[in-house]
């Protein structure tokens, strides 16, 4: 279903079964929880929980953590794809992320899930995640429940994520409470990673539109660069509005132009600057990393119009304070 909290569902289920089954039979499903041990540790937030793209919701660190230690003596050790000093992790869920010291991101390129039981789709193609010294600073809206609400429809849309929606549409048809029309078509995806920095990047058509977003990381540093690309025939002006959902326990404030601040209480501390929009603002959303569950928060927005045949680049970076880093990373 292509969401991060019913991996571990049917994770804990495989184990379960493992154990019932007579010895004979375990080899197979124990290929089936090396691999999804593997796929789950690889896409960890650095707090230990898991991403919240579709319906999912935080299992905590300490829940996460229990449930792998009882898949490892059946799974033995889970390896990662190394590149350097960075790791970039894909794989056909399209669920990609580049991990380095000190920053970490979440890119969702992949289909919302599979044409048999697409449910729990959000309309999120090419939304991220982020964490930053250890701590989520960009997240997913999450999932308050399954009740068809406007809660409901404000978690499924693409407008509610972290990145670009066209003209106010989602990405990806959801309506009702689990329903799913068209579904966003495949994205092209590649992700690269070296020494001193890691690319992720994706494209998809949509709406006669090109869309092309990539992110750059580096040590204290990530760059989302996205190029909206507008067809030949389009009528009037194209509306692409986007920007970065911010965890609650970060305080974000705007110098009035289109720098903002994010402050943590352990001091760490993010420059986000936006450029190439012709507005960006703070705006009050809300965040439900748990059923039930509502935190308010703040969100960096940005609107640009594209004309009829012309391309519009949009690039967000973030920049952790030197301060906040250890002495022997400040000068990398």
């Amino acid at each position: 279903e292509r969401a991060p909290c019913y991996h571990l569902d049917v994770l804990d289920d495989a184990i379960d079964v493992f154990h019932l089954l007579p010895e004979s039979f375990r080899p197979p499903i124990a290929r089936v929880i090396r691999r999804m041990a593997s796929w789950i540790t690889q896409r960890l937030h650095p707090d230990g929980d898991i991403p919240l793209f579709n319906d999912a919701v935080l299992k905590g660190a300490a829940s996460v953590a229990r449930l792998l230690d009882c898949a490892r003596p059946i799974a033995g050790a889970s390896g990662s794809e190394e590149g350097g000093a960075f790791a970039v992790s894909t794989g056909e869920t399209g669920l990609m992320v580049a991990r380095g010291v000190h920053v970490c991101v979440f890119l969702d390129t992949g289909p919302g899930g599979p044409d048999h039981q697409p449910g729990h789709t959000h309309a999120d193609a090419l939304s991220i995640e982020i964490s930053v010294s250890g701590h989520r600073l960009v997240v997913d809206p999450g999932t308050f429940g399954y009740a068809a609400d406007a809660r409901r429809r404000y978690d499924r849309s693409t407008g509610a994520h972290n990145t670009v929606c066209l003209n106010g549409r989602d990405s990806t048809e959801v309506w009702g409470t689990f329903r799913v029309g068209w579904s966003t078509p495949p994205v092209a995806i590649c992700g690269e990673a070296g020494a001193s920095c890691a690319v992720l990047a994706g494209s998809l058509s949509l709406f006669d539109t090109t869309l092309e977003r990539r992110v750059d990381v580096r040590e204290r540093t990530l760059t989302v660069s996205d190029e909206i690309r507008a067809a030949p025939g389009q009528s009037g002006a194209l509306r692409a509005a986007g920007g970065f959902l911010i965890a609650p326990d970060w305080t974000t404030s705007s110098d009035g132009s289109d720098t903002f601040r994010c402050q943590h209480s352990s001091g760490a501390s993010v420059i986000v600057r936006v450029e190439g929009a012709d507005h960006s603002a703070l705006t009050r959303r809300a965040y439900h990393p748990r059923i039930g569950v509502e935190l308010p928060t703040t969100r960096i927005e940005w609107q640009a119009d594209v004309r009829a045949d012309s391309a519009r680049r949009i690039r967000c970076s973030f920049e952790l304070a030197p301060s906040h880093l250890p002495s022997q990373h400040r000068d990398q």
